[in-house]
């Protein structure tokens, strides 16, 4: 059977010199594995230029044993241009490899699918900083994934907004200065005070239409906080490590 189809490839495994396994995330399969070769109307030059995180148009073999090959495949948008900086590339890394983490196998992903090719033809355009889509990406991916925390007001008194707002990162939830006193948090969960323009952002994030997700702005400063919240929480929920964040990390040089 041939299923045609658009997806990201979002890693990929050599397995001989003419033949390798991409991980991708398609429009209509899901999240899936697939062998490409050279072969018929895959060439050498094709089979070589073909890379995460490009977005392919392909036709995909499935046998019985629900196996996949890439029989066609044609460019439509490589993010070349992503290669001349390296601290973007890794960072582009991250999305594919935090993406393919957080994806339910096999199921209709096009709601990620859609903010990963979003986040990064932003990225490649320089329409947003790396920090402020790094950010974006980390807490709306894992509040579609079932990770979404609750920001809507303090878990205990439900007010909306306190002169001092802390958020538990392992529970999900806001806790106010006046409350927290009376109601003690979890021994190994480590309150965040935030800032009212990074709790604001944060609610931004989770809770706006997708089509105005990327239309708010941030100060340097509470820039810098709001991506430390979303990675600590982020490393919370999932519990493992990211390579490709290690090396965006180190590689990262400072914003203005």
């Amino acid at each position: 059977m041939i299923i045609k189809t658009q997806g990201v490839i979002l890693s990929q495994r050599s397995y001989r010199d003419n033949e390798k396994y991409l991980t991708i995330l398609t429009k209509d399969c899901g999240l899936i594995e697939a062998r490409i070769r050279v072969f018929g109307q895959i060439k050498r030059t094709i089979f070589q230029s073909i890379c995460p995180p490009g977005y392919y148009k392909m036709d995909l073999f499935v046998n019985k044993q629900m196996y996949y090959t890439v029989d066609t495949i044609e460019k439509i948008e490589d993010f070349f241009t992503l290669r001349y900086d390296v601290e973007k590339l890794a960072l582009a890394g991250y999305f594919c490899e935090l993406t393919q983490a957080l994806v339910p196998a096999k199921e209709h992903v096009w709601v990620y699918l859609r903010l990963l090719l979003n986040t990064l033809y932003l990225l490649e355009q320089e329409k947003r900083s790396p920090l402020f889509l790094k950010a974006v990406f980390e807490l709306r991916s894992l509040s579609i994934s079932g990770f979404m925390p609750n920001l809507v007001c303090c878990r205990e008194c439900c007010e909306y907004e306190q002169k001092q707002m802390y958020f538990l990162p392992l529970e999900g939830e806001l806790i106010c200065s006046d409350c927290m006193q009376e109601h003690p948090v979890q021994r190994n969960d480590l309150p965040i005070l935030l800032n009212k323009p990074v709790l604001s952002a944060m609610r931004y994030i989770i809770y706006k239409d997708f089509d105005k997700l990327f239309d708010f702005s941030l100060s340097p400063v509470y820039l810098k906080q709001l991506s430390q919240v979303t990675e600590y929480y982020m490393l919370t929920r999932l519990e493992k490590e990211f390579n490709s964040l290690v090396m965006y990390k180190q590689l990262k040089t400072e914003e203005p």
